[in-house]
């Protein structure tokens, strides 16, 4: 439960302003990969602050396409209050100023995130389909067309029937992981076989989980955990790693150096495994930093 409070108070307890670049020349020229930010080390630093980590509060990680020439995340704007999915890409070398994504059409979505060959842009949107339903979260996506992205377009009905999710991730093979929440936070897996997801199941990953990020190969599971015994805040990030048998190791928290004593959540590693991205409350707003991944490797089990 104070899982779930938490954060609805990251949701409702803040106001932000709008578009900080009116125009593309009020916008600094950015070449390069990320944005042509300096690479983190170990310590996580703040994502190009200014640029994607402003004083609005982001409402969802910044994922990165496989070329690494466009990049989404999720914004918290005020007056009236709504959060929308905003990305840039790579035009005649350059970035371009933050927008607001084409697909991003309600008043509540969040949460972006890459298929691994960056054909689909998985969102969660919080709307109602009929006018006698009650809205809800549903998990959405856009199609990469030669002409930019598509219309929104929903995720099979046998994910979509359950009430609330706060992240969604694919592996390579189109499983889906997503969180959701009936007694607190699980994580459930969804096998895409014959062309049609499967009913989700829930995974083990020791203990109560949520917000995660499946690995390409789902050989590891990043995600975000509350009020742990060994943690260092309120929510704090986990690996775990999947065994021969298909099982998954309890998860070990990411230690000090990543975890912070505020809320740590919504890991998306870079599609070229050299970066972990997440949000973290630990300067008191919801930022989006990064830091190397060489953490994966360092805490894999040893055969």
């Amino acid at each position: 439960m104070k899982h779930r409070i938490i954060y609805i108070v990251i949701l409702l307890s803040m106001t932000f302003a709008f578009d900080i670049y009116a125009r593309q020349d009020d916008f600094p020229v950015l070449t390069g990969p990320y944005l042509g930010q300096k690479p983190p080390g170990m310590t996580p630093e703040i994502f190009a602050p200014g640029i994607i980590s402003t004083t609005n509060s982001e409402h969802g990680t910044a994922t990165f396409s496989p070329k690494g020439d466009e990049v989404f995340w999720a914004t918290i704007f005020s007056n009236p209050f709504r959060k929308k999915i905003l990305y840039s890409k790579i035009v005649d070398g350059q970035w371009t100023r933050p927008q607001i994504a084409s697909f991003s059409h309600g008043y509540n979505e969040g949460n972006p995130t890459f298929s691994p060959d960056g054909t689909k842009l998985f969102f969660a949107s919080w709307k109602k389909l009929t006018e006698n339903e009650k809205p809800k979260h549903h998990i959405m996506y856009s199609q990469k067309t030669e002409g930019g992205w598509s219309e929104p377009q929903l995720v099979d009905e046998i994910i979509n029937s359950i009430s609330r999710y706060w992240q969604v991730s694919v592996a390579s093979n189109g499983n889906i992981y997503i969180e959701v929440e009936f007694n607190g936070p699980e994580i459930f897996c969804s096998e895409y076989k014959n062309h049609r997801c499967e009913e989700p199941y829930k995974i083990d990953l020791g203990f109560p989980a949520g917000t995660p990020f499946i690995s390409s190969d789902e050989s590891y599971i990043i995600f975000s955990a509350a009020d742990r015994p060994e943690g260092y805040g309120e929510i704090d990030l986990y690996i775990s790693y999947k065994k021969e048998d298909g099982k998954w190791t309890e998860g070990k928290n990411l230690g000090r150096n990543i975890n912070s004593k505020e809320i740590d959540v919504w890991p998306i590693v870079s599609p070229d495994g050299k970066y972990l991205f997440f949000t973290s409350r630990r300067d008191g707003i919801q930022d989006i930093f990064w830091v190397s991944a060489q953490f994966i490797e360092e805490l894999r089990p040893k055969r």
